[in-house]
């Protein structure tokens, strides 16, 4: 093999093993952890609030959050 090829391999053996280290932690909380289970009370304060719509339009999210970063 030639050194273009080596470096290749080496490059996506160490791009697979980021890649597990990475899911491992997700894979044991899927796999072993238990969900917190909390009922909620009718009369609870924090639900009766009103609905607020957005304060924010949409237009002004897309073009801070697609545009901007584009453009820099």
């Amino acid at each position: 093999m030639d050194k273009n090829t080596k470096f290749l391999i080496k490059k996506v053996v160490t791009d697979f093993l980021c890649l597990c280290i990475a899911a491992l932690p997700i894979l044991l909380f899927f796999l072993f952890g238990q969900p917190y289970k909390r009922g909620f009370f009718c009369d609870d304060e924090s639900l009766r609030h009103p609905f607020h719509p957005s304060t924010i339009t949409e237009t002004t999210l897309y073009i801070v959050g697609l545009f901007l970063p584009v453009s820099v």
